[in-house]
């Protein structure tokens, strides 16, 4: 199987109400962006214009029972309800759930285990697009510290989840958002095909720092 889903920042449901940014990766909140439901206030969102703050994510709505888009609007992180799981079993997506899970689990603080990390997903009303992001969340990861070894890993990733999260304007420099960005946006070939991925969670391919 081959993952052509957008290789952007977009993910997450939000109860019945789809959510394509990922509302919850930040380390400072232990959800992580599947939620039951909206009960809200909402800020609409303008192009180019920062968030209202550090406790809104931006999410772009959509009627679960029309399917007609509600626009992008900035939602407050603490409204937002976990939903019961959606999925029994996450099938072939659970190998290149597993090689995210081995990169990014120092970051991944809001979970215990991987069975708990695996819950989020199962939440998903569509895992698979939720797994795109987060191959490219974490290839952006591997890549940039690959290409700068001095960083500061930690720092690296909280830049990611502020992208993730339409917080752009918190990843200073501006320079270092738009590296993050591109790499999210152009992963390599091997991290499209589901065969690449072993049960383990290991990659098949020759960039040894993304194994």
């Amino acid at each position: 199987m081959i993952l052509s889903l957008p290789w952007v920042f977009r993910s997450a449901v939000l109860g019945g109400i789809d959510c394509p940014y990922n509302a919850g990766i930040s380390s400072a909140t232990k959800h992580r962006g599947r939620f039951g439901s909206l009960a809200m206030d909402k800020i609409p969102y303008r192009e180019g214009e920062p968030s209202p703050g550090g406790e809104y994510v931006l999410v772009d709505l959509i009627d679960h029972t029309t399917g007609e888009s509600l626009g992008r609007h900035w939602v407050l992180r603490s409204a937002l309800k976990e939903s019961p799981p959606r999925h029994a079993n996450l099938d072939e997506l659970l190998p290149p759930l597993r090689w995210i899970w081995r990169h990014l689990k120092p970051h991944i603080k809001w979970c215990r285990s991987f069975e708990d990390w695996e819950l989020g997903f199962l939440r998903d009303q569509n895992p698979e697009s939720e797994i795109v992001v987060w191959i490219g969340a974490t290839y952006a990861y591997l890549e940039f510290i690959h290409r700068n070894p001095n960083a500061d890993r930690d720092a690296v990733y909280a830049a990611i989840a502020y992208l993730m999260v339409g917080q752009d304007d918190m990843v200073k420099p501006k320079s270092v958002a738009k590296k993050l960005h591109h790499l999210a946006k152009n992963v390599p070939p091997e991290l499209r095909q589901l065969t690449n991925f072993a049960e383990d969670g290991q990659l098949t391919t020759q960039r040894k720092h993304l194994c």
